[in-house]
């Protein structure tokens, strides 16, 4: 029956929702960022004038150092809030966007700074945030970025600087060999975290797989006791309450047929009363064993009519039943009862039993519905 099978967990939504509360913190990062280079900027201006460390007017200065920088970051992180917006029912592209937003700022700095060739050390920070995702592609991606942003710097160097700096070839060759020495260990940890992902998978589906087998009674492959119940009481608590009825099923001189012919003949005719069952109830109609020869149907959906046919077609089906071990036709007295206003699961339990031993009471082989 839809929706009342025991809860279980989407583990690709559990994801998802962690993907999206580091999304929201590395996008927050992105904008401290923003605001703390701002700062930063405004203190070094004042620093540096104090000192007389400002080699160019002040207006070159605050365009170079603090207004075109500002003004491409906000740029960025309005480009950033409308990709978050666009692409927001699709969450695999969301992820890229704070990564490549951070490494946009990295650029940002790097050019700013070009002087400090220190500041292209920057773009391994990125690198090593895309662990976070384990997304090898993302890692590549914001390496190229990295690559693209050594060289926009060292072009920048060299249009821009007055001085030659003969170890800018070099310091360039550095930070791109820490970049990719940062891609590599990236790529070792998004490894090791996908082997532990795995590990921890395969041990959580044995435990969904274990939780299944408690669920389902192994004798005839329907529910048990205490998941029927579960539904049962979930169905009722949750107001799926639209004609939701009960049927208790009992087969008839089931201990004469243990009695006589052995458990193995019981079996048989215990899994054979399930198999019908499930094949006449289909997927709208959850059955399930209570122990014993003791078998319940939940019913939703459809009329009382409908119920009284469905049960009579499965007394039908089971007493045309032929067993190998006696030509004796064996039979299902049946109680059905409505739910009712002010009952529980307990309530319906009791008087679905008490319908069907009433049916044991006028003759067996009958359905009576609780009045």
């Amino acid at each position: 029956m839809m929706g009342m099978e025991p809860d279980t967990i989407d583990k690709e939504e559990a994801f998802q929702d962690t993907y999206r509360k580091w999304r929201v913190l590395i996008f927050k990062a992105d904008i401290v960022s923003v605001l703390a280079v701002f700062i930063i900027e405004i203190t070094m201006f004042f620093f540096l004038r104090s000192h007389d460390l400002i080699f160019q007017t002040v207006s070159v200065y605050l365009a170079r150092f603090l207004i075109l920088p500002t003004i491409i970051n906000i740029t960025l992180l309005t480009i950033a809030i409308i990709c978050n917006e666009r692409y927001k029912d699709r969450p695999y592209l969301l992820n890229y966007v704070p990564i490549v937003l951070m490494s946009c700022l990295c650029i940002v700095v790097s050019c700013t700074h070009y002087v400090f060739t220190v500041t292209m050390a920057v773009y391994i920070i990125p690198v090593f945030v895309t662990v976070i995702f384990s997304n090898r592609k993302m890692t590549r991606l914001i390496t190229l970025i990295g690559v693209g942003g050594i060289v926009i710097t060292v072009l920048v160097d060299v249009l821009l600087s007055q001085s030659e700096d003969v170890y800018l070839i070099p310091e360039a060759i550095v930070a791109l060999c820490i970049l990719l020495t940062a891609h590599k260990f990236s790529q070792i940890l998004i490894g090791y975290h996908k082997e532990k992902n795995d590990a921890l998978a395969k041990g959580y589906q044995e435990q969904l797989r274990m939780k299944e087998l408690l669920n389902y009674d192994q004798k005839t492959g329907i529910y048990g006791a205490t998941a029927f119940n579960n539904c049962l009481i979930g169905a009722i608590d949750k107001g799926w309450t639209d004609n939701l009825a009960l049927a208790f099923v009992d087969i008839d001189d089931f201990k004469y047929v243990n009695d006589s012919y052995g458990h193995a003949a019981g079996d048989e005719v215990l899994v054979r009363l399930a198999a019908i069952i499930k094949e006449i109830c289909g997927d709208r109609q959850l059955p399930g064993r209570f122990g014993g020869d003791e078998f319940a149907i939940l019913l939703t959906g459809e009329s009382l009519e409908v119920y009284c046919s469905l049960l009579t077609e499965i007394q039908k089906a089971f007493r045309q039943q032929i067993y190998d071990f006696s030509e004796q036709r064996i039979t299902v007295s049946i109680g059905l009862a409505r739910l009712q206003e002010g009952w529980d699961a307990e309530m319906i339990l009791q008087k679905a039993d008490e319908a069907m031993y009433q049916s044991k009471k006028n003759g067996k082989n009958q359905l009576t519905v609780f009045q």
